[in-house]
């Protein structure tokens, strides 16, 4: 559930978002290199930021715009025949615990 976006290892990531940083997590069970970012904002939406390295500590409040962290290099895990194209996964949660599309989240839809 969720988005994907092309996104080059090492870059920034600024949070589309003003809100508090509810957790700071990791993507796979098996392989604790791999890390995400959630941003909850005032209407009780969980924005979950995957494969990146998080430059904010939990509970702090974050505004639009303000740096999550690094993008991580997630083609080293999924190495595939046709490989795995750089890119963050961007999904949300809403308060009602149903997934919402970013696009649609963000009136891009």
């Amino acid at each position: 559930m969720g988005i994907d976006y092309a996104a080059m290892p090492g870059s920034i990531l600024q949070s589309p978002v003003t809100g508090v940083v509810t957790k700071l997590g990791y993507c796979y069970g098996d392989d604790l290199s791999y890390r995400y970012v959630q941003v909850t904002t005032h209407d009780g939406a969980r924005h979950r930021f995957f494969y990146i390295e998080p430059d904010v500590v939990l509970n702090s409040q974050v505004q639009e715009g303000y740096e999550l962290g690094e993008v991580q290099d997630v083609t080293r895990r999924y190495q595939v025949p046709k490989g795995m194209k750089p890119h963050i996964h961007y999904e949300i949660i809403d308060k009602d615990k149903l997934y919402v599309s970013p696009e649609a989240y963000h009136g891009r839809v």
